[in-house]
């Protein structure tokens, strides 16, 4: 059999073209998939799955990511508790006890279409470096879930839009 052979009725040219674009469109979208599939983790303890971030490791200290670069985070968990609820205690004065000052509170959606509150918050670690906390909190009446990303407010500028991209593609 010749393949793209000049000689070939143009029915055996088109299907032989047809074929060589169907496998080579499935060898691309296998690619893609497995690149995504590469980087969006399941978090089973806290039952969701998130996108993990490039330069974030798998957490094996608690259910998340971290990058030792930067020292970042992303920290993930369920709670069995309706999700107003565990809004009602993110107010300017709860947090402010924790000594966690509360930047910006926004409603936002996440990639798969569910609603979530996020939040921008700073706080002191140690000898004064200062930290950002974004905390997405999002769930329904039986469930709720809290994922946090922190990062020094010193690399905010590279890393807390990378970061917040990564909070809002939490599925559960």
């Amino acid at each position: 059999m010749r393949i793209l052979s000049p000689k070939g009725s143009i029915t055996q040219r088109v299907l032989t073209l047809l074929c060589f674009g169907f496998f080579a469109l499935t060898s691309i979208s296998n690619v893609f998939s497995q690149d995504l599939e590469g980087k969006f983790f399941p978090l089973p303890n806290a039952n969701v799955s998130i996108f993990k971030p490039e330069g974030f490791e798998l957490s094996q200290e608690f259910e998340g990511f971290i990058n030792l670069k930067i020292a970042g985070t992303i920290i993930a968990q369920r709670l069995d508790q309706n999700v107003s609820s565990v809004l009602m205690s993110y107010t300017r004065a709860s947090l402010s006890e924790q000594s966690i000052q509360l930047i910006n509170r926004e409603e936002v959606k996440l990639t798969n279409g569910k609603d979530a509150i996020l939040y921008t918050t700073r706080f002191i670690l140690g000898p004064n470096i200062e930290f950002e906390r974004l905390i997405l909190v999002t769930g329904d009446f039986k469930e709720s879930f809290i994922i946090m990303g922190n990062y020094p407010a010193q690399v905010a500028e590279q890393w807390g839009d990378v970061i917040r991209n990564s909070l809002l593609t939490v599925q559960f």
